[in-house]
């Protein structure tokens, strides 16, 4: 599902963690359309521009990274990066939080 609505994390390939996300996003925009009488369409719009956001940002880092791999694995082999990538990932945070 990852895949197929566009929403693989560019970096590392993976997308069942956004597809999961965004069947997630759907659940609450239709639980809000019935209990509260939110548009579902709209509430499940803005739940998942926030997964676009992410992507988008995985995306525009996997092209610095790939386009310049010297570069891109010295900053990845850097123990301030690599740990807080291994310690971001690891407890589930988004690539955007990750980078917080």
């Amino acid at each position: 599902m990852g895949d197929a609505a566009g929403l693989v994390d560019a970096l590392l390939g993976e997308g069942i963690y956004n597809a999961i996300r965004s069947g997630q996003a759907a659940a609450a925009a239709i639980r809000d359309e019935l209990e509260h009488g939110l548009a579902a369409a709209a509430g499940y719009a803005r739940r998942l521009a926030e997964i676009q956001n992410d992507v988008a940002a995985c995306y525009r880092a996997a092209v610095k990274f790939y386009n310049n791999l010297d570069v891109g694995y010295a900053a990845l082999m850097s123990p301030v990066i690599r740990r807080a990538a291994m310690k971001g990932y690891a407890v589930g945070l988004t690539f955007s939080e990750t980078r917080k």
